[in-house]
């Protein structure tokens, strides 16, 4: 009533119009009504309980913060020390940065010491920076505000090579401190520290060949990274997936993707590191001789987990499928059958007794084939790997050789009409691959005179494994769970496709990989050093 006299009475004092009176009340009323909705998102804003607060974290300038923990610190016999703020940033300049030490000042409280890890950082890389409190005690779900520090030197231009990459030290003409605030809750989450294990990657009988396909021919070397989760070293350190492991190539942070990794977790873990080209040194340009390279592996604090970017893992391991899955960053060729469509590099051959819904199931109701299109890269050292989950046993698994057309006479492996394959969960069978090519009437590759070949292992009727070959000029490799199991001699071995086929097998396949080999199959040895705690309390 006294909000409609005044408005009246200014009317009549203005001798407005009845339309601009209408106007007049119009206007007003709306700034009212704005008013009031900012009020009462205010008072809810401060009504609400700090359980459902957001963290709020961010630079100044220059780093962009991933996100921020306020949880408790730990020594290795399990005892809290303190509390320790962790922070998550990525790099955002063009250039490198050389980190010293890292700051805070939250609840009133100064750290008593802090650093960064790696404390070398490209643009885009991510850094984990820790500031310990000692003798300090949190509240959970409390709020706790803050700011923080990061102190680094900085070079504009990054070096040619990224494995020496190097900024000179912070000093007097050089020093530049990176400022940010932070709000989030306490936690009764382990931060820790981070740390590091050197590992040493050897190829025994590496040759002038092995250097110049790894150098220059394959976009990567992909090296399988196999440990106990239960090591007494480690286990303090990892997160429960082991979503904290983390591989670096001096200051640069390798592509890795987890096979197996998961909380209920059995045996032992298995890492794809993807090495870059030019990892892997040669000092006898004849004959063979061993070649060796070091990559650290590091566990940031606990409570970080998979990018799915540099750290990936197994798309059938997480909700929603493929949460983290970066195969594509790691291997050769990938594909995780993500969604319910065929993926684009992959051609229907045979019927409908298949679907895809994030993953490719076979019914086992009689013949389906999917073929890759004829772009996989034909190349002689690589292996395809398909995961396999067995759910009925019966004949089915990868098909490969060469697509194109021949004479009824020819035994050959000609799409997926004349092949043979893989028995998945019973004896083993045929293996499909073409011998030569020849030209046959108006530029249609063929094969001419390919035969089958026995390949001799037993394959379980449950559980999930992987199945694989791999081709070199005169030999071709058949692989187990990883492992070689068998090697055919050949008068030459090249593969234009490969397909995944099932005439009375019901399975699914988690995914397809492509991998680099070394010529005979060899695997590299893997050496694990003493486990390295970075500096800091």
């Amino acid at each position: 009533m006294i909000f409609k006299m005044l408005i009246a009475n200014l009317i009549m004092r203005k001798g407005l119009t009845a339309q601009s009176a209408i106007e007049f009340i119009t206007t007003y009323s709306t700034v009212l009504l704005i008013i009031t909705v900012a009020i009462a998102v205010l008072f809810l804003f401060i009504s609400l309980p700090a359980s459902i607060l957001p963290t709020e974290c961010n630079f100044y300038n220059s780093f962009g913060c991933y996100d921020a923990v306020y949880g408790v610190n730990y020594t290795s016999s399990n005892v809290p020390t303190g509390t320790a703020l962790l922070v998550v940033a990525n790099f955002e300049e063009p250039g490198i940065i050389n980190t010293s030490s890292f700051s805070a000042f939250v609840g009133g409280v100064e750290s008593n010491s802090g650093y960064c890890a790696p404390k070398v950082a490209l643009q885009g890389q991510k850094v984990y920076c820790i500031a310990f409190f000692k003798g300090q005690s949190l509240t959970p779900g409390k709020l706790y505000s803050g700011t923080f520090s990061v102190y680094a030197n900085y070079c504009a231009v990054a070096p040619s090579v990224i494995s020496t990459a190097y900024c000179p030290p912070p000093n007097a003409t050089s020093y530049y401190r990176y400022g940010g605030v932070v709000r989030t809750q306490g936690v009764l989450q382990t931060i820790g520290g981070i740390y590091a294990v050197p590992i040493n990657i050897t190829i025994n009988n590496f040759d002038f060949f092995d250097w110049f396909f790894l150098s220059f021919i394959e976009p990567g070397y992909q090296v399988p990274i196999s440990f106990n989760p239960k090591n007494t070293s480690y286990v303090l350190h990892e997160s429960p997936d082991l979503g904290n492991i983390r591989f670096y190539y001096g200051n640069q942070e390798l592509y890795d993707w987890c096979q197996n990794c998961n909380d209920s977790m059995t045996g032992n873990a298995i890492f794809w590191v993807n090495m870059p080209q030019n990892t892997f040194g040669i000092f006898c340009f004849f004959g063979a001789c061993p070649s060796e390279t070091q990559i650290l592996m590091y566990f940031t604090p606990i409570s970080t987990t998979f990018s799915g970017v540099h750290s990936g893992l197994a798309p059938m391991l997480t909700t929603p499928y493929g949460k983290y899955d970066n195969g594509q960053l790691v291997f050769n060729y990938y594909s995780n059958f993500l969604g319910t469509s065929i993926p684009s590099s992959w051609v229907d051959m045979l019927g409908d007794n298949y679907s895809i819904n994030n993953g490719l199931y076979f019914n086992g109701k009689g013949v389906a084939l999917l073929e890759k299109l004829n772009d996989y890269p034909i190349d002689i050292y690589n292996i395809t790997e398909a995961s396999i989950t067995m759910q009925t046993p019966g004949a089915g698994g990868l098909v490969f050789g060469v697509n194109g057309s021949a004479e009824e006479n020819y035994n050959n492996c000609n799409g997926p009409y004349n092949n043979t394959w893989i028995n998945v969960g019973l004896s083993a069978n045929d293996l499909c691959y073409g011998e030569t090519f020849s030209v046959i009437g108006g530029d249609s590759l063929a094969v001419d005179a390919g035969t089958a070949t026995t390949v001799d292992t037993s394959v379980p009727s449950s559980g999930t494994y992987t199945i694989g070959l791999a081709n070199g000029f005169f030999n071709a490799y058949y692989f187990y769970n990883d492992t070689l199991q068998e090697k055919e001699s050949l008068p030459f071995v090249l593969f234009g496709y490969f397909g995944i086929e099932s005439d009375s097998a019901n399975f699914k396949v988690n995914w397809v990989r492509s991998i680099a080999m070394l010529p005979g199959g060899e695997q590299p040895q893997i050496t694990f050093g003493p486990i390295i705690k970075e500096s800091g309390t």
